[in-house]
This record gives structure tokens, sequence and C-alpha cells, in this order.
């Protein structure tokens, strides 16, 4: 995975605020798992929530042209014009906090961008490609370099910059429990980006005295596709019981593919001492996507 440092525009999570929000944490905060992954189907009975790009163009305006001009904007510092060339709602904000947040960094951080160089754009499709890019620097007076991607996004005819690389978010709610009833999953999101996407389980760990372990040993996440299979480690943290939490893994995607399914594997019961139980086996589970 690419080093991202912050003299870059600005580091966004992906995950919504209506996913966060409908769970409560439990012990630790799971983190999210990056891995070289593939992009997701339509699901039926899924609910697109962000807004539909228009595939109107207007003269003059392209995306390397689009991606140019935000980049030498942000050189330059002209924040008063940056809004006028980002897209912000994949992101619940707006173009102004976005660059109030800009702003902020760059104040903090004694940033100053001095060159870049576009190393490619690709289609994600009619309406979005993925721009990436090489930008250098200092910051606090050091000189330094980084890898990024941006997104790039076709809205009523201009092509604009998406710091989210969201193209849509699908949830669907859910109540599956798995075969030993340990868990309920409540909602699942499958989030595509321009690059991969991402997958969010919410759940519930039903044991009324013990705590869930994730990431204990052989913890993986397994994600099925008409091309193959992906595994990524999944990072150690403990679940109170009766309480709710959600795995999160971020999917990084050379190409386009069909998704199947995701399986985690090795779920673990904690004992009194919050270790695993040496009289419990460990479980996995399988979701369709």
């Amino acid at each position: 995975m690419k080093r991202q440092l912050i003299l870059l525009s600005i580091v966004m999570t992906a995950v919504l605020s209506s996913c966060s929000n409908s769970s409560t944490p439990g012990t630790n905060k799971p983190q999210e798992t990056t891995v070289n992954m593939v992009t997701p189907t339509e699901q039926q009975g899924i609910v697109e929530t962000t807004v539909q790009p228009t595939e109107q163009h207007r003269e003059g305006n392209d995306p390397e042209g689009a991606l140019k001009e935000y980049l030498d904007t942000l050189m330059a510092k002209n924040y008063d014009k940056l809004t006028s060339l980002l897209y912000a709602e994949n992101l619940s904000s707006t173009p102004e906090q976005l660059v109030a947040q800009m702003k902020e960094n760059d104040f903090k951080n004694s940033i100053e961008r001095t060159d870049y160089m576009i190393s490619s754009i690709t289609d994600y499709d009619d309406t979005h490609k993925l721009g990436k890019i090489i930008l250098r620097g200092t910051e606090a007076k050091e000189t330094k370099s980084a890898d990024d991607s941006l997104g790039l996004i076709l809205i009523n005819g201009e092509w604009k910059v998406d710091l989210s690389l969201i193209v849509k978010s699908e949830t669907e709610d859910v109540q599956i429990k798995i075969p030993n009833e340990v868990l309920t999953l409540t909602k699942i999101t499958k989030i595509t980006k321009y690059n991969g996407y991402q997958i969010i389980i919410n759940f519930r760990n039903n044991l009324l005295e013990k705590y869930l372990l994730v990431g204990y040993g052989n913890s993986t996440a397994v994600l099925n596709t008409d091309k193959g299979s992906v595994t990524a480690k999944l990072n150690y943290r403990s679940i109170e019981p009766q309480t709710t939490d959600y795995f999160s893994i971020n999917f990084e995607t050379p190409e386009k593919c069909t998704s199947e399914s995701l399986i985690i594997k090795g779920l673990r019961i904690g004992d009194s001492n919050n270790l695993p139980s040496f009289n419990e086996d460990p479980f996995s589970f399988e979701v369709q996507l």
C-alpha cells in the first residue's frame, strides 16, 4: 500500500457516518484492512445512497484538464477557487467545508507543494475516472513526496475532483444468525470506489458473558470473486458480550470483477481473562454479496 502524507489534499475515511452511528463499538475500535481486491456488483434489494452523475459534457472541460486545474490551484493555495473544483456529497460535506479543512491543515503543518506529475487517468465508466498523481513539497520545511489517487466525476456537464473515491454506497438491513448463533449480522454495506470497494458488516455479539475475539492467530477475511479469491488479515480486537460492532475491510482493485461472497474466518470466544478459550473451537461465517 502506498504511503500517504499530509502534504496531499486531505485523507478521508470511506466509512459513512450512517454506518458508524448505527452500532456501538466494542472494547477496541475496528480498523480497516486493505488488500488488492475487486469491485462489487449490484445486489438486489440494496438501495443506492449517492447522487448519480450526468453524462452530458461541457465543451472545454475534460478529466485531465479538471485534474490539472485542481492541482495547480491547490499548489497556489487559491482556496477560494478550489471550492468550485471539488465534489463533496459523497463525504456528506460541502466544498467549502473541505477547503476549510485543507487550509487549516496547510497552516498547522507548514505545507508547501512544489510540483506534481499525473501518472495516469483511467476510466471507471463514462462518468467516473481515476487519476493517479505524484506530489512533492515540504512539510515543516522537510522535503517529502507521495503517491495519491484522486477521483474525477462528471456532474452537470463538468468534471470535478472527488476526494472520497466513492462511486456509490449500498446498504441492506438484515437479521442473519450464523450457525452457532454467537453473532447476528444486522447490516451489510458495500461502498463501490474508483479503485475498489469497502465492505462493512454490522453485527451483535450474542454471548451473555464472554468476549468475541477477532484477529487472534490466523483470523482472516476471504473475498470470493469470479476471478478468484483474495485473503486479508483481520486486526486484533475484542468485542464485549451483548454489544454491537462491525467489520470494515477496504479493498483496492487492479480491475473490475464480480464479487460473490465474503468469508470471515478464525473468530474465537474468549475466556475469563479475555484470551481464546481452549474449550471453544474457532469458527467462521460466510455472507453472500
